[in-house]
């Protein structure tokens, strides 16, 4: 029988808890309740046929602690007048809790939004948008509070980030919690002491006015005895050639075993980071083609180097490549699901396809599992229709 079950119940309630729905609401001060939940109950042939069969779900779903049940009266023509459920509904976070045996979480989300509004109220904003990251941090926050105060209290101060001196609190623990502190910063700073240039974690000291060590750019002529080199981005930016083209790619493997192609500069890529190559004016010349994996990440930083070289073009990245790889497809850990706005309309529908799962569940062709001979054809027609 298809009526719903206990343990329905208990799924319906736990993916609106893990979805942060439950507690966005409660952060956000938005009425929710009483929240119905989905009943699929007996039908009046399921009344005629299995009487004492419903007889006895009614009663499990009476047991079903925590979650209000609505009754109506029926009629029906053999059994005569009867109560059916009509509806359930949970009337409480509170309830949603104890169902999941959450109290635990919720008590320490309570204390959460205490210490935020206490301290530092312009971070109420993150915590109500994104309630489960805020809950898994719960236990760091009081120290993520306190490095957004040490910058409050030292806007672009011009030092290492060893430098940084707060008590508990030391270079490594923030180094891990680079990303989350961004989004903090960009909230509680005033505008004009965030550096809007820079992004990611690789840009988060020059994006927050600190010291950093020199960015250094890894790259090769891909030439007969073309040399792996790496050196800074100020002395990148003034080497004295111009390649025709230059191919980025974020696979080490894939820089080092690239083919033989006249005028053509290799670039080891390095995630997200591309701050360093926004400054070489003699980039902007010339062709650039970026290879990365197909998953959303990889279109993400497809996104993100357009933001400093807008003319960058996608390298194998396509769905021709895609589908003709399918017994290779991986599984991306943790898909982006955000906005892109600097993808072409083929890349877009591509990107939206894997975010929206249409392929296959966290889809990934990374770029090492693309056949050799694949990519000399690529290349081969990269460089026939340029040169």
């Amino acid at each position: 029988m298809k009526w719903t079950t206990r343990a329905e119940v208990l799924a319906q309630v736990e993916k609106l808890w893990s979805r942060g729905t439950l507690l966005g609401a409660y952060a956000n001060s938005v009425e929710l309740y009483p929240k119905r939940l989905t009943l699929n109950a007996p039908s009046s042939n399921d009344i005629s046929t299995h009487f004492a069969e419903v007889a006895a779900w009614q009663a499990t779903l009476k047991l079903i602690e925590h979650v209000e049940v609505s009754w109506r009266q029926v009629r029906h023509p053999v059994h005569g007048r009867n109560q059916q459920p009509q509806a359930l509904h949970l009337l409480s976070i509170e309830a949603a809790a104890a169902l999941l045996g959450r109290e635990a979480q919720l008590a320490r989300f309570r204390e959460l939004l205490s210490l935020v509004n206490a301290r530092l109220p312009a971070l109420l904003e993150w915590v109500r948008a994104q309630p489960m990251r805020a809950l898994d941090l719960s236990a760091e926050f009081g120290r993520l509070i306190d490095v957004v105060e040490w910058f409050l209290g030292h806007p672009r101060a011009a030092v290492y980030l060893r430098q940084i001196d707060v008590p508990g609190v030391h270079s490594k623990w923030i180094e891990s919690h680079l990303g989350v502190l961004g989004e903090l910063l960009d909230l509680a700073l005033d505008a004009a002491h965030i550096d809007q240039r820079f992004t990611g974690s690789s840009g988060f000291c020059a994006r927050y006015g600190l010291r950093d060590r020199a960015q250094r750019v890894r790259f090769r002529l891909l030439e007969p005895g073309g040399v792996d080199s790496k050196i800074d981005a100020s002395a990148f930016a003034n080497l004295n050639f111009k390649p025709m083209r230059v191919l980025i790619t974020e696979n080490e493997i894939n820089f080092l075993s690239l083919p033989d192609l006249s005028n053509t500069l290799a670039i080891f890529g390095a995630g997200y980071g591309f701050e360093a190559l926004e400054s070489v004016d003699w980039l902007k010349a010339c062709d650039i083609h970026y290879w990365g994996d197909i998953d959303t990440h990889g279109f993400a930083i497809l996104d993100q180097l357009r933001g400093h070289l807008a003319h960058a073009q996608a390298l194998l990245m396509d769905r021709v490549t895609l589908l003709a790889h399918r017994e290779l497809w991986g599984e991306e850990t943790a898909p982006t699901r955000r906005e892109l706005s600097r993808l072409s309309s083929a890349e877009l529908k591509l990107y939206n396809d894997l975010r929206d799962q249409r392929f296959a569940q966290n889809l990934r062709l990374e770029q090492e599992r693309i056949g050799y001979a694949w990519v000399r054809q690529a290349l081969s027609q990269l460089v026939f229709s340029r040169d």
